[in-house]
Parts: structure tokens; sequence; C-alpha cells
């Protein structure tokens, strides 16, 4: 779906052409053997998507306009006399009801020879468990529930752990389609009632003594994180497992304004010249810069390491560097135009962690060379598996009858 500038909505009609259309594609390719599941969007929401401000504005739920400026986002629904009480009931009713409907059409036109797995990614935002639970039964089409989690090195602790959430209210099952921390300690994240520098002037080539990449620690919350979904799994705590993020660095993730923060956002102003006052000008100006925004971001030249990113208190350095998530790293092969990639340390850990233990892993990323794509498989694999064990043999419930919106 991308987001409402790729898809837009306007209308409960155009809500129905979208979910058709998803429909449609999945039965093109119904029986594609290399296919797993289908997502219907992603993060779908996020009002960064802004679909969920488009279906509050067709159905009129009034979910935006109070309490401003985050409308009615995180409500807690212990206050029943709030506008936003029936408001968010309203928003996700229509917008789950939406995700059923394309879900229906999907399996309707795979049918139960060419059975998939049909699911909607949500981020984990706006009391995502809380949303489930209350409203998750407009959704009986939707096999699993599926949540990008960035918590640090839990998914939640004690009652706040979002797996056991999920488990205690429903009884799908639940993989995590996001999870882990980036390989960069950034002293942009120092935030102290002392001192709290923003913006940022640091970078990969002139950072703080004690910064910069980190990779043990990047194992070891990664591996936190994977040891976790295993035993929830084998606990019978309704995970099915989860995706590191991410297979490789993706640096063009620094030349957006979203999801990073940026300087010298003048694009909406011509007559001063876009970018033209982008640091280091001589016209700079701090105060175009969001709040810990790296005054090189946005970052415009993809093959420059960059930090761009935003403040993240749950990560180890406070802050989330979107072009570091790789559990490889990109270089340029000398005197070619390829590019190869070599396995940062926690590779090799995920990779000792799912492997049988036939030798200690010592050297870290050169005993993870011999096989080179087990990490990123042995992660995806207990999904796959999982979810094999826990739908095998089930007497699937007829499709309900098609929604009206």
């Amino acid at each position: 779906l991308g987001s409402t500038l790729q898809t837009p909505i306007t209308s409960k009609e155009d809500m129905e052409r979208v979910a058709q259309n998803f429909g449609r594609q999945v039965g093109k390719y119904k029986d594609h053997p290399a296919i797993l599941g289908w997502t219907f969007g992603n993060e779908i929401n996020g009002g960064w998507n802004g679909f969920i401000y488009a279906i509050d504005g067709i159905y009129g739920c009034g979910w935006m306009p109070q309490p401003a400026p985050q409308g009615c986002g995180n409500f807690d629904f212990k206050n029943k006399t709030s506008p936003c009480y029936n408001a968010t009931a309203c928003l996700y009713k229509h917008l789950f009801q939406w995700i059923d409907r394309a879900a229906e059409l999907a399996h309707k036109n795979l049918g139960q020879e060419n059975y998939r797995l049909i699911m909607s990614t949500f981020a984990d935002i706006d009391n995502l468990a809380d949303r489930i639970d209350r409203f998750g039964h407009w959704m009986p089409n939707i096999d699993l529930w599926a949540a990008q989690i960035y918590r640090g090195k839990t998914f939640g602790e004690g009652k706040n752990d979002f797996i056991l959430q999920v488990n205690k209210t429903s009884d799908k099952p639940l993989a995590v389609t996001e999870y882990g921390v980036d390989a960069y300690m950034d002293s942009c994240g120092i935030c102290t009632k002392k001192h709290c520098p923003t913006p940022c002037y640091n970078s990969p080539g002139n950072e703080t003594k004690g910064y910069g990449e980190d990779q043990k620690t990047h194992a070891i919350w990664v591996a936190a994180l994977a040891g976790r979904l295993y035993q929830a799994y084998h606990e019978g705590a309704g995970a099915l497992g989860g995706y590191v993020m991410a297979w490789i660095d993706e640096a063009w993730k620094t030349t957006t304004k979203f999801p990073t923060n940026i300087c010298a956002d003048n694009t909406k102003k011509k007559k001063n010249g876009g970018w033209k006052y982008h640091y280091p000008h001589k016209k700079f100006d701090p105060k175009t810069c969001d709040f810990k925004a790296h005054v090189e971001c946005p970052n415009l030249n993809i093959w420059k390491p960059s930090l761009c990113g935003q403040y993240m208190p749950a990560f180890p350095d406070h802050y989330l560097n979107e072009g570091f998530f790789g559990i490889n790293t990109v270089y340029g092969v000398e005197n070619t135009n390829v590019n190869g990639i070599e396995p940062r340390l926690v590779y090799a850990v995920l990779q000792d962690m799912w492997l049988p233990k036939i030798a200690p892993i010592i050297g870290w990323h050169k005993a993870a060379m011999a096989t080179l794509m087990t990490a990123s498989i042995a992660t995806v694999g207990v999904t796959i598996w999982s979810c094999q064990r826990h739908f095998q043999g089930r007497t699937l419930p007829p499709r309900p009858s098609s929604h009206v919106f």
C-alpha cells in the first residue's frame, strides 16, 4: 500500500477498491512456492502513512481534533466521558474492518488448496496491545498479529511484555515482524538535566571519545530479543518468531525527512532556496533543526556514512541511527561497481544460537562467512517452522460474509 500518497483513500468506495486490488494481487500469485504469506500494508496504524487520518475523515470519527496536538492517540479507555472514547472506537472499528475485508478477499482468491497466511503489520504505538484486545474481533479473517516492536533489550517488562499482553487477550499467534537495535553508539543520545545537546554536530568521522560503532552491544541486545522470542514460543506464549531488522544497513533512510530528525527543512519555502542553507552553509540556522537532529541530516549523499535518526530512550545509547541496523555492513569492492557485504558480530551470535553446536564460534564474523545467509534464514525460519506447526492440521473456520463499510 505504501502511504496515502501512493494509495489515496478519500471515500468508502476507495477503501473497497483498495481491498479488491489486494485480493486480486494475492490471487495472481496464489500458488507461488516462495510465498509464505501476505501483509495488507506496513505499519498501517502509523500516522506517517496517512491511513488513520483518512479513515477518521471518511467516517467522521473525530479522532484527530481533540485533544491537540496528538488527537486521541494513547487514549486511556478508563475515561468514559472523554470524546476520545467513542472517537477511538470508531476509528479502530473501521480501520480493522477495512483490513479484514482485504483479508477476506485474499483468502477467497487463494482457496483452501493454496492457503497462505494473511496479516497486517502494525507499529507498536497508541497502546497497540489494548487496541488488539478491544477491537481485534473486527478482524476474524486475519491469521495472526504482526507488530514492529522497538522497546530496547526486551519486548516490555513484566505485565507490559507485549508478547504476554497479546497472548492473554487473543487466541491468534503473534509474529514480531521487526525488532532489534542499531550498531552505533551515538553521543547525540546524551541527555541529562545539565547537558542535553541539540542539534548534534558529531558524525562517524568526528565522534566523541568512547562512542562509535559498537558491535558487541549490538549483538548482546539483539541476541537478548531473539532469545526472548525463542523462549516465548517454547513456553506456549503465542509467539511464532520474528524478523531481525535488518539484513544490511539501509543508508537510503538517512536521505529523507522521515523517519529521521533533520535540520534546515526549507523545502516548502522556495524563496529561501530549499536546502541552500543546509549545514555547513554560513547562514545555517540551528533553529531549523528538529530535537536531537544531526546538523548533516538529511544526508543527501547515500554513499556518505551518516548518523541520521531520532532520539530513542529505549536504545542502549538513547539514539536510533537508521543507517546502522544491518546484521551485515556494506562496502565497495575496489576497482569495481560492485558492493560486498561483511557480517557484523551479531551475525555469528545469531548463527551460533540457531545452528547445532558443532564447534564454538570464535573469531566472530570469520566463522559466519562460511554460511553467508544463515542468520537471516534462521530468524525467518523459526517463524516459518512455527507457523507450519501452529496451523498444521487445523480446520480453518468458514469465512464470514462481506463487510459493509
